[in-house]
């Protein structure tokens, strides 16, 4: 199940080439995370740091408010705050995809031991409050009057786990040669887009090799 396109790399967003590398980083974990069937690594170092680029920005721009009245200043500022605006949405995006994930599947991940390691500290708590709320619902609302031996939830082949055979649209950041594809191989080249397995590119994925799309 593979479709192939190619594009020059040089088509990245304009607005991907004014910003500094840590926009363009974020953007892409922003994408990766929506896109992927799994909950990625959590990249506290990268997330911190455009928190602060926000913060920095949204006082920048209060500073420059109170000196300049003029109307092209001022549509300059309503257009920095516009772009402030955008970033802010996408941290929100961001945080909301991990949340969705985590609420599906934390059985699987307090069950997984790497799985578990990929969410931050925030989430790990979250995610153990959150199946002790669940167990805590279900036990008030029917499971406590269930014999023991049907009450248990936490039983492996009951977890909401990671669909690894969902199909994903994937851009080729650098040559990758030739990748095993279940029953053949496919060459992968800089630019290249195609459609593949997860489980096929995932390695590839956290190696930063590829991006989802």
């Amino acid at each position: 199940f593979r479709k192939e396109r190619r594009y020059p790399m040089d088509e990245n967003d304009e607005d991907e080439q004014r910003h500094g590398s840590d926009y363009q980083r974020f953007k892409r974990l922003w994408r990766n995370e929506r896109c992927s069937p799994v909950l990625l690594p959590h990249q506290e170092d990268l997330i911190q740091s455009v928190k602060f680029d926000i913060a920095a920005q949204r006082e920048n721009l209060e500073t420059n408010r109170s000196m300049h009245q003029d109307n092209m200043s001022k549509v300059m500022l309503d257009a920095m705050e516009l772009e402030c605006d955008r970033h802010q949405f996408l941290l929100s995006s961001y945080r909301r995809s991990r949340i969705q994930k985590i609420q599906s599947m934390h059985m699987f991940l307090l069950a997984d031991e790497e799985a578990f390691e990929h969410m931050s500290k925030a989430e790990q708590d979250f995610c153990t409050g959150y199946a002790n709320m669940v167990q805590r619902f279900l036990g008030a609302s029917f499971l406590d009057a269930l014999p023991e031996s049907l009450r248990r939830i936490d039983k492996p082949e009951m977890f909401v786990k990671p669909n690894l055979d969902k199909p994903v649209f994937i851009r080729v950041l650098e040559d990758c040669g030739v990748v095993q594809m279940d029953d053949d191989g496919v060459e992968m080249n800089t630019g290249d887009v195609k459609v593949v397995k997860y489980q096929n590119i995932e390695q590839l994925l956290l190696d930063q090799r590829i991006e989802l799309i």
